[in-house]
């Protein structure tokens, strides 16, 4: 946890990376994982009032960090009066009174807010600070309503129970094109090669595609796969890239795929 700022991401991240070093760890021997949250929204207020309530939260555990982060050095005071107006009462809750101790120039800084594409920008560069991948808990008015928008239409379309087929996962509140894959994938067998940021950035690199956009990405890497190798091949890119291709640095030396890959776009591996 800590703001969602690329600096002092890869900051935490070496410091991780440091510590596995004194320990005779590999870094592939542990996924790091930002826990941040985000809402995207075309309503810029809209979007900070939905996760003000954890920008406030943390701001109250920053407020005692030994040393502030040099990009919030300017919201110091902001950042001592939302640890003496916190209500542990409320903690996280969206109602909280205290979370209106946080302006929005310090809730951008803490969290991912704006419409989707800045939202897509942010937390890419978030991801090239050397994370293996983001965890955003399910927070504010937004999600909450969508889970229970999806709760209340797989009880009443599909009597309870989880739909079997990707476009109906897809067509649930708040359930991407990649998650729906994941679980059709996982929990029925279905064939899927949903696209993450691993998949993307190994298949990049591999020379098996020059696409961004996650569904170009799977609809080029499909066709080079029959079905029955898709759900495995997702598995493996994923796995490669957390544990070898890792985004920062990526471990070419030690790659079972090093005379076969043109390495696109890496500018430095050891």
């Amino acid at each position: 946890m800590g703001p969602a700022e690329e600096g002092f991401v890869r900051r935490q991240v070496q410091w991780v990376e440091d510590g596995l070093r004194e320990a005779g760890r590999k870094r592939s021997d542990l996924e790091i994982c930002l826990v941040t949250t985000t809402s995207a929204s075309s309503d810029p207020a809209r979007a900070l009032d939905d996760l003000r309530s954890w920008a406030s939260t943390e701001a109250r555990l920053i407020a005692d960090f030994a040393e502030l982060p040099p990009g919030l050095e300017r919201f110091r005071a902001e950042i001592e009066g939302a640890k003496a107006g916190y209500d542990y009462s409320q903690h996280l809750s969206t109602h909280a009174g205290h979370q209106r101790t946080v302006s929005d120039d310090l809730a951008r800084a803490l969290a991912v807010a704006g419409n989707p594409e800045e939202c897509g920008r942010r937390i890419a560069g978030l991801l090239s600070a050397g994370v293996d991948g983001c965890i955003f808990p399910l927070m504010g008015g937004g999600r909450l309503e969508r889970l229970r928008a999806a709760m209340a239409r797989i009880a009443r379309e599909h009597a309870g129970k989880l739909p079997r087929t990707r476009e109906e996962l897809y067509d649930l509140p708040g359930v991407g094109w990649k998650t729906a894959g994941v679980v059709v994938n996982h929990a029925f067998a279905t064939p899927a090669l949903p696209v993450d940021t691993h998949v993307g950035r190994v298949a990049r690199r591999l020379g098996l595609t020059r696409q961004e956009d996650p569904r170009k990405v799977e609809e080029e890497l499909s066709s080079l796969l029959p079905e029955r190798l898709w759900g495995r091949a997702h598995q493996l890119l994923i796995w490669h890239g957390r544990r070898t291709c890792e985004a920062r640095r990526p471990h070419c030396s030690r790659c079972v795929l090093l005379d076969l890959c043109p390495r696109r776009g890496v500018k430095e591996s050891d």
